[in-house]
């Protein structure tokens, strides 16, 4: 191979090796050298919407991490109202409608199986009248049905 021929092929790419580093961000002071932390990793990570508080009906756990059916434990104490109902009914809100989940006295609890997702929505309702007293819904991402 001749010498012409050498500078032919070898320029091109000396001339794109040279324009690509001319590209690269020049480091800054404020870049960290090192991956980031775990709590800087948190920080940047999507927040879940925060479950607001309920007097009545509760959820453990609250929010799930994730769109993966998981097992969650429903409690409620009526006692506080006046006066507190005998009975009270747990609904889940299924397509659409609400299906009976759980019934109990006005102290209860009740564990649904490995099938509750984020926005499954449980409501508590009076089991003398029927009124609903309060939902709760489990929080997390929004998960496709």
């Amino acid at each position: 191979m001749n010498l012409a021929h050498r500078v032919h092929v070898l320029l091109p790419c000396l001339v794109g090796t040279v324009l690509l580093g001319a590209c690269q961000q020049a480091p800054s002071d404020s870049a960290p050298a090192t991956a980031p932390t775990q709590s800087e990793a948190t920080v940047a990570a999507p927040a879940t919407p925060e479950v607001p508080q309920t007097r009545f009906i509760r959820a453990e756990p609250a929010s799930l991490p994730d769109c993966s059916p998981a097992v969650v434990t429903l409690t409620w104490d009526t006692s506080s109202l006046a006066p507190p109902p005998m009975s009270v009914r747990v609904h889940i809100l299924a397509r659409n409608s609400e299906r009976l989940f759980a019934a109990g006295g006005a102290q209860g609890r009740a564990e649904t199986g490995r099938w509750a997702l984020p926005g499954s929505t449980f409501s508590l309702h009076n089991g003398e009248t029927g009124e609903k007293l309060e939902s709760v819904v489990i929080g997390g991402p929004s998960c496709r049905r």
